[in-house]
This record gives structure tokens, C-alpha cells and sequence, in this order.
């Protein structure tokens, strides 16, 4: 799954890189820093930067070792891969 998810980001990577105002961006990037990220999207869109508020909470602010039942089992089998970093925390 998670290669089919990395081969659909970087399809659409190619696809939209060449344009020039392309700007790439995670959930986390938004929700670790709401106001730096929107402050850098205003910036990227030639617009002025103001104040940004939002009523919605991230849904699951435990960590992902709480949240996934086998978490420990999945830390091992995807230790030595390319997609150990999902499971840093």
C-alpha cells in the first residue's frame, strides 16, 4: 500500500512541478504550524499575510503507538525500508 501511495505522489509530482506557482504541502505541515504555513502559502501567492482561525481540531492527537494496534510489529517489519520514518515518533 505504502508503494502505491509514494507512486501516486510522485506521479502527480511530475505532473504538476512545472508550474510555476506548484506548492507542496502535508497535512502535518499545516496542522504542526497553522499560521507559519498559512503566512508561507499567502507569500507563495502573492497575497498579504493575515490571521488565520479554525474552529476544527486535529482528530487523533495521540501518538500513532496508541492509536495502531500493532504498531511495534509494523516499527519491525518496515525497519530496514524506505518508509521507516512513518513510524518515528
Amino acid at each position: 500500500m505504502f508503494q502505491k501511495i509514494t507512486d501516486y505522489e510522485n506521479d502527480t509530482r511530475e505532473k504538476f512541478n512545472k508550474h510555476k506557482n506548484y506548492f507542496e504541502f502535508s497535512y502535518e505541515d499545516l496542522s504542526d504550524d497553522k499560521q507559519g504555513f498559512m503566512n508561507d502559502l499567502f507569500e507563495k501567492l502573492f497575497l498579504k499575510r493575515h490571521f488565520v482561525s479554525t474552529v476544527m481540531k486535529k482528530q487523533n492527537p495521540e501518538q500513532l503507538n496508541t492509536l495502531v494496534e500493532n504498531y511495534d510489529k509494523l516499527k519491525v517489519y518496515f525497519k530496514d525500508t524506505k518508509w521507516s520514518y512513518l513510524f518515528n515518533e
